[in-house]
């Protein structure tokens, strides 16, 4: 998965699989692969976030707010 994709851009992704999977005529394989993709996006979004929470806390420390 490309980390340097934005938060915003991985969720954008991950709306428009699940609209994907969603569809009636989608294949079992193509469901997978889409399941697949979707999980990588997720954990990529977790660690965007994570470091995000991070930054903050320091900011926060470090201005004792």
């Amino acid at each position: 998965m490309n980390k340097k994709i934005s938060l915003e851009n991985a969720f954008n992704e991950l709306s428009n699989i699940v609209k994907e999977i969603e569809k009636d005529d989608i294949s079992i394989e193509d469901a997978i692969k889409l399941f697949e993709k979707g999980i990588s996006l997720t954990e990529l979004c977790r660690d965007k976030l994570k470091k995000a929470e991070i930054k903050v806390n320091s900011l926060n420390k470090k201005y004792n707010l």
